[in-house]
């Protein structure tokens, strides 16, 4: 994957997390568990830009509010 289309997905990543007020609890914990998975093996697996490592932090100051809910 390029580090444009790789920076995409974490931008849809971001928005599927920001948008996760109205879905049922399941989907919501869903979406959180293949979201950090998506991250931690990306991260695991090749050198991240700046801009890939900004979008991810967006992403997990989004989560911290359903961790706190959970």
């Amino acid at each position: 994957m390029t580090n444009y289309a790789l920076t995409v997905k974490f931008c849809d990543r971001l928005d599927n997390v920001l948008t996760l007020d109205g879905v049922t609890k399941e989907k919501r914990e869903r979406t959180l568990a293949d979201t950090r998975y998506i991250i931690d093996f990306v991260s695991a697996a090749r050198e991240l830009t700046g801009t890939q490592k900004r979008v991810i932090a967006e992403i997990e100051k989004a989560m911290e509010k359903y961790k706190k809910e959970s």
